[in-house]
C-alpha cells in the first residue's frame, strides 16, 4: 500500500477542521484519487475516482475491546462512488467503523471505514446493515474500506467518531481506499481529502458542499 508521505502538504489546508467543532455532528468526506492497483476490469491504474462519505458521529461505541479496539456500528448515512464510466451510492444507516489505538505496526491511531453489501466486510460478528451499492457491468461490488491513520498520539479518543481529519497527520501507508469485487480488487490512493461539517445528518444530494481542492493534483509515477 502507497503512503501519503510528501503529499502531506498538499492536505495542509484541511486542519482548519480541527478547531471549533462540536461533537455528535453529522460530518462528510471527500476523498479523490486514482487507482494504484487492480485486477477487474474496467478499472485501470491511473484511472481517477471520486468518494463521498458521510457518517453521524454521536454516541459512542457499540463494542469495544479497551484500549485497543472500539465498533461503531450504522453510522455511516451515505455514500457513493464515481470512476469512469461507474458510479453507486447508497442512503440510510449502515456500515461499520473501526478504531484502533496503537496497534503494531501501526504508529498511533487508525479508523477504517467499512461498507458491505452482503455482511462480509465487517470484522466483528457486527449487527451493522448492509449497503445497497451496485458493482460494474457483471461484477459485484461486494465491500469497500476506507483507511485513516494518524500518528499523532491521542489525535482521536476512541470514544467518540472525530468531526474533523488532519491528514498531514496521517502515518505512511495509512491513505486508501480498498474496493473488493466478485471478481478482484482495485485501491485507490489519494490525490486530495476534503471534509466539512455538517448541521445535520443529510444526504449525499448535497455533494455540491465540496467546492474545495486542496493542493495539486498527482499523478502515478
Amino acid at each position: 500500500m502507497h503512503g501519503i508521505g510528501t503529499s502531506g502538504l498538499a492536505f495542509a489546508g484541511i486542519s482548519v477542521l480541527a478547531c471549533g467543532l462540536a461533537r455528535g455532528a453529522a460530518v462528510q468526506i471527500e476523498v479523490v484519487g486514482f487507482v494504484v492497483s487492480s485486477d477487474v476490469a474496467g478499472f485501470d491504474l491511473g484511472q481517477s475516482m471520486t468518494a463521498m462519505i458521510e457518517y453521524e458521529s454521536a454516541g459512542g461505541p457499540d463494542r469495544s475491546l479497551p484500549p485497543t479496539f472500539s465498533w461503531f456500528d450504522n453510522r455511516l448515512t451515505g455514500v457513493s462512488f464515481t470512476s469512469g464510466g461507474w458510479n453507486t451510492s447508497d442512503t440510510g444507516q449502515f456500515g461499520e467503523i473501526v478504531f484502533a489505538n496503537n496497534v503494531d505496526p501501526l504508529p498511533s491511531d487508525s479508523m477504517a471505514i467499512n461498507v458491505s453489501v452482503d455482511g462480509s466486510g465487517y470484522s466483528s460478528g457486527t449487527t451493522a446493515a448492509n449497503a445497497d451499492l451496485s458493482g460494474f457491468g457483471g461484477t459485484d461490488l461486494l465491500a469497500a474500506a476506507f483507511v485513516f491513520g494518524s500518528n499523532t498520539a491521542d489525535s482521536w479518543d476512541g470514544l467518540s467518531l472525530p468531526v474533523s481529519f488532519d491528514p498531514t497527520t496521517f502515518a505512511s501507508g495509512l491513505a486508501a481506499v480498498n474496493l473488493r469485487f466478485s471478481t478482484g480488487n482495485v485501491e485507490v490512493r489519494w490525490e486530495t481529502f476534503n471534509g466539512v461539517l455538517i448541521p445535520a445528518p443529510g444526504s449525499l444530494a448535497i455533494v455540491g458542499l465540496f467546492g474545495m481542492a486542496l493542493g495539486g493534483r498527482r499523478r502515478p509515477s
